[in-house]
């Protein structure tokens, strides 16, 4: 015989008294049945519980309850769930969520540490300690109780009966105040520590572990799970998870473009210089080439006069010689003198004019040319140690494969932005290729730091696995990467230039302490208790 549920649905209804009678007398025939089914989902672990599945069921049931969150906790049970903690009987979630919120009402400081007595398919018997702080005095108590857990296929609870006894104590007696003292209560209420170590072993990522129980920290030499004293583990576990979603700027981040203005005025002054020396040295020789053209002329008329005179008589050739530089010297007169100084003028200003022009076109072209000149974007990979920990951890099992996603900070000091629509690589180790990267429709924005995702696939064969295994941890891991993209250069939202080409081929030695400037996240975060083990 069994109890039916549908004989305590109306538990709610009844007084006190009548409730205990009905309860009562339905589960004493056994474990109740007539549960409704529901569109729940499934909450691992389901039933038939082994013991470390047990394990599980119940840290996470002190997590819950620890986070004194009434909706969150409401969630482990069903819809219909049956309830009796201590006077208290009733039925239904929204009954277990009032009850809950009054319940956490009235107390403070709550820590609450839950052992697994016994389970059996789906039944899990619990004794629990919990401690609190009265709101209304502050007078502080101990709570020692256990619960029978019933459960239905898809691990969501559908009876609670819990029994407990309130023991007054001075605040100097509490034994939850530290992690040390809320494991030492583990193991004095008999917790072993390979039943400690396998309930912590059940939480497989770092913030399952934090968050879990205070009985478990994370490890960051092995990025596992370990109950806080065990040998196996590490003195001191993680206080905080590192995450490559932390890394990633929801926006680019401005950097202006290049050169930086300093260096263009730097140059447009070098120029300005060697044009103005230029000048001057095309001007001096230009007035040198004037006074020598004049010059022989005088001299070539003054010659043949003299070859022109007879050596009849020296008076006769003073007297001709005297009339001849008179005919030189009146023979320009002044006005033609002045006409030709003017024009003289006028074609030293539109010398100087030009020089003026040529001087701006090439200072503008110059400057153009330092503004707009094509340079290459500088990169950055932006993944931390501890996640290239992880990541390879996974080559360790039955079938070795990584799906994982690269980081990468790209800056782009161009004026011009690169849109890439696709790019795709091979991924090669010791002339074999082990995976594959991909890229699709991201853009390094102009005059910006961008930050792109990377999808990357290892999936190497058992003894290609074994070989990038052992190379990282030696740290000497390199992948020989071959990339081919295919994008456009735009400005604003014109399309400049279609781009498709093979890129050179590149090594990356994974782990390795490359320049992190350009990432979001500058700190490199490596495991700082590799060494360091408990006796």
């Amino acid at each position: 015989m069994r109890g039916n549920w549908s004989a305590l649905a109306r538990l709610n209804s009844l007084n006190i008294g009548e409730k205990s009678t009905l309860y009562t007398a339905e589960t004493a025939k056994g474990a109740l049945t007539g549960f409704a089914a529901h569109n729940e989902a499934a909450r691992s672990p389901v039933p038939p519980f082994t013991k470390e599945t047990a394990l599980a069921k119940v840290k996470a049931a002190e997590d819950g309850w620890n986070s004194r969150d009434a909706n969150k906790v409401a969630l482990a049970y069903t819809p219909d769930t049956v309830w009796r903690n201590r006077d208290q009987i009733f039925v239904g979630r929204e009954a277990v969520v009032k009850f809950l919120q009054e319940k956490w009402a009235l107390e403070t400081n709550y820590k609450l540490v839950k052992h697994l007595w016994c389970s059996e398919g789906d039944r899990i018997a619990v004794r629990f300690t919990y401690e609190f702080q009265r709101i209304s005095d502050g007078q502080w108590f101990r709570c020692h109780g256990n619960e029978l857990w019933q459960f239905d296929s898809q691990g969501l609870m559908q009876h609670r009966d819990m029994s407990g006894n309130d023991v007054p104590i001075e605040e100097s007696d509490r034994l939850f105040q530290s992690q040390d003292t809320h494991s030492f209560l583990g193991r004095k209420m008999n917790l072993t520590m390979e039943e400690a170590n396998a309930a912590c072993a059940t939480y497989t990522t770092c913030d399952d572990c934090i968050k879990a129980s205070m009985t478990c920290h994370f490890c960051e030499f092995d990025l596992q799970c370990h109950a806080i004293g065990s040998p196996s583990g590490c003195v001191r576990g993680m206080t905080a998870c590192h995450h490559i979603e932390d890394c990633i700027r929801k926006e680019p981040q401005p950097i202006g473009y290049g050169p930086p203005p300093s260096v263009v005025l730097a140059v447009l002054c070098l120029v300005a210089t060697l044009l103005a020396c230029c000048c001057g040295v095309s001007i001096l020789v230009t007035m040198m080439c004037k006074c020598c053209r004049r010059k022989p002329k005088m001299i070539k008329k003054r010659y043949a006069i003299d070859l022109a005179a007879d050596e009849a008589s020296k008076e006769a050739l003073l007297s001709q010689t005297i009339e001849d530089e008179e005919v030189m010297f009146t023979a320009t007169p002044i006005d033609d003198l002045d006409e030709s100084q003017s024009r003289e003028g006028r074609s030293s200003l539109r010398s100087c004019g030009i020089s003026m022009i040529w001087l701006a076109l090439f200072a503008t072209l110059t400057t153009l040319s330092l503004m707009y000149y094509p340079r290459i974007p500088d990169y950055q990979i932006c993944n931390q140690q501890f996640d290239w920990e992880s990541i390879f951890l996974s080559l360790k099992s039955i079938h070795p494969k990584i799906d994982y996603q690269i980081l990468t900070s790209v800056s782009n000091e161009n004026r011009f932005a690169f849109h890439l629509k696709a790019g795709d690589a091979d991924i090669h180790h010791r002339g074999v290729k082990v995976g594959t990267w991909t890229i699709r429709n991201w853009t390094a924005e102009a005059g910006a730091v961008t930050d792109m995702m990377a999808d990357v696939r290892i999936e190497p064969g058992y003894t290609e696995a074994y070989s990038l295994w052992e190379d990282f941890r030696q740290g000497t891991l390199v992948f020989q990467i071959n990339t081919t993209i295919s994008g456009s250069i735009k400005w604003g939202n014109y399309t400049v230039y279609d781009i498709e080409t093979q890129v050179p081929a590149i090594e990356f030695l994974v782990g390795a302490k490359y320049p992190r400037d350009l990432c979001k996240c500058t700190e490199y975060y490596e495991p700082q208790n590799s060494s360091i083990f408990l006796p």
